[in-house]
């Protein structure tokens, strides 16, 4: 079985998605939670669901005067009007307010949930709006067997009646079955940030329950938000922690699960891993502006072995992001003029381009030539008497590697361009031994200059800090260093903007493992030091190493290319 998979899809655009599942043709969709108020609205049926599970409820106040309840865009707000004015006949409950000032906007919140009119009775407002797209439906079509998942830590009580309709299922509320298979569901997270959270042990028994209704199952997968406890799940928005359930690890160490699809550790998004004979999938993606949208193949044999395969669908590198000083508010001034691709950035669209306040003809001159170099796959390079520093046979190149949270250094790599050697310092237990070593190599070596990619100075920023936490100060090499990102993007025209997995491959190099990059490397480093489980060492430092060759790369191409004055 071919099955699609995909968690925290929060600000990325569906259109991508769509075309994605389109090409796959996946005979099951999953989906690991949050933001499902993105995804469409409420059936009719939905209304009858939502007044059910609230029957402790004094009243039920329904404002059908202001169009915010939100239903699906194939219902009309007639039809959806007629089904409350039903609804309100059948119950005592129920009652219908008018546009009379009695509910002021202002006290309706985005949740839908109220606390009673200005009476002050305890009730809830049930308000509706039409949606623009029906996503949920779009992808209910888009495979064989529907699309099935769960609500997210951050979605409402409300949007679990959201995964309702035509081959869309909501697991939480009822396990799925499709022949041998049988798919389960654990919504929200445990106890911590958010609207939907769960104590552990109610998390115990609703998976020992659905696990009994799936009796008979030769196949089964478990669809939860939250990862299991220490599996994927350490993150750093709000602190350092393992943020899974507890209750999950223990239920796919103790029951027969092949297969767990999560999210909500965003900066696990894309990885997985296994728990004995269960694989572990986090698919969640980021929710910053312009945040790639990641997804997943999982091929599931027979007897429940799985193939996954991960790809990131949206970037916003891939297009006009890649022009200097344009950001999503400038892309977004230029799309509203219909200027929304290289093509249309051209001396013909001059004009309508220096119309828009806080873009002159300078910039657009820049922009025309990146977009004709962009297309023609070309670089040139912007004169800058930093290029002049420069010479290749004497070049010390380091990079770093550091925890998660960036305030320990255990990995230094660095190549040396005079002798041609790569040299390699860790110290996974004793930083201060580390940097001892690292600045003694380099003070050994006064005639080369300090080369570093992050075009944000990271790597000295950082050992400047660590270096001061042991008492130790950088050598002046290290000091007087050269930023090679900050080359990249603001010296280079032509070249894709971002960091070194972008530019570098840009140039034809390759890493030993792309499945890595430099938060997933801090991320096993913090494990092993919240932990003591010794990490995959040789495959770390291989990254490291790979960082250091690819700045030297990098470095010797950009000066390779042609090089022009300012406009």
């Amino acid at each position: 079985m071919k099955i699609a998979a995909f968690s925290d899809w929060r600000v990325q655009p569906f259109e991508p998605l769509i075309s994605w599942l389109e090409k796959v043709k996946p005979d099951l969709i999953l989906y690991g939670g949050d933001d499902t108020i993105r995804f469409g609205g409420f059936t009719k049926d939905a209304l009858g669901r939502i007044i059910e599970v609230h029957e402790h409820e004094e009243e039920i106040y329904l404002r059908t005067g202001l169009e915010d309840f939100f239903i699906r865009s194939d219902i009309t707000t007639s039809e959806f009007k007629k089904a409350i004015q039903a609804k309100a006949r059948e119950s005592n409950r129920i009652f219908i307010s008018p546009t009379d000032g009695l509910i002021r906007e202002s006290e309706i919140p985005l949740d839908g949930t109220w606390i009673g009119p200005p009476r002050r009775k305890r009730g809830i407002c049930l308000y509706y709006k039409r949606m623009g797209d029906d996503w949920l439906s779009m992808f209910a079509k888009l495979s064989t067997h529907g699309f099935a998942g769960v609500v997210g830590n951050d979605c409402q009580w409300m949007d679990r009646y959201r995964l309702t309709g035509n081959n869309i299922y909501n697991v939480h509320l009822e396990p799925l079955r499709i022949g041998d298979l049988a798919v389960l569901g654990l919504e929200g997270s445990p106890l911590d940030i958010g609207h939907i959270l769960y104590e552990e042990e109610d998390a115990r028994e609703h998976l020992e329950a659905q696990y009994k209704q799936t009796e008979g199952a030769k196949r089964r997968i478990l669809v939860t938000h939250a990862p299991p406890k220490g599996v994927l799940d350490l993150s750093r928005r709000f602190d350092i922690h393992h943020i899974g359930s507890l209750a999950v690890r223990e239920f796919i160490e103790e029951r027969d699960i092949d297969l767990v699809v999560c999210g909500h550790s965003h900066i696990n998004g894309g990885r997985y891993e296994k728990v004995g004979d269960c694989h572990v999938l986090n698919i969640a993606s980021h929710d910053y502006g312009g945040a790639p949208g990641r997804a997943a193949i999982i091929e599931m044999g027979k007897t429940g072995d799985c193939k996954i395969t991960t790809d990131v669908l949206y970037k916003w590198d891939n297009v006009l992001y890649n022009l200097h000083k344009l950001g999503r508010t400038r892309i977004g001034k230029l799309a509203s003029i219909g200027i929304d691709s290289l093509e249309k950035i051209t001396e013909k669209n001059r004009k309508k381009m220096q119309s828009l306040r806080g873009i002159s003809d300078v910039l657009v001159t820049q922009w025309i030539l990146e977009a004709k170099l962009l297309k023609e796959v070309r670089a040139i390079r912007i004169a800058d008497p930093m290029w002049r520093e420069i010479n290749l046979q004497n070049c010390l190149v380091y990079d770093i590697e550091t925890n998660i949270a960036q305030n320990r250094v255990w990995s230094i790599g660095v190549y040396t361009s005079d002798d041609k050697k790569y040299t390699q310092f860790f110290e996974k237990d004793d930083e201060k031994k580390l940097l001892k070593d690292f600045f003694g190599f380099v003070k050994s070596r006064k005639h080369l200059k300090a080369y570093t990619f992050s075009a944000t100075d990271f790597d000295f920023r950082v050992i400047r800090l660590v270096a001061s936490i042991n008492k130790l100060r950088p050598p002046p090499i290290l000091r007087n260093g050269i930023d090679i990102g900050w080359l990249s993007v603001y010296r280079t025209l032509g070249t894709p903007k971002g960091g070194l997995k972008t530019i570098a491959p840009y140039f034809g190099y390759e890493w030993a493992d792309s499945s890595l990059d430099g938060t997933q490397v801090g991320m096993l480093y913090s494990e092993y030091l919240m932990t003591g489980e010794e990490s995959d060492w040789n495959r770390l430092l291989q990254y490291n190493r790979d960082d250091v060759m690819a700045t030297y790369h990098v470095l010797e191409q950009l000066l390779e290319l042609e090089e022009i004055e300012v406009m």
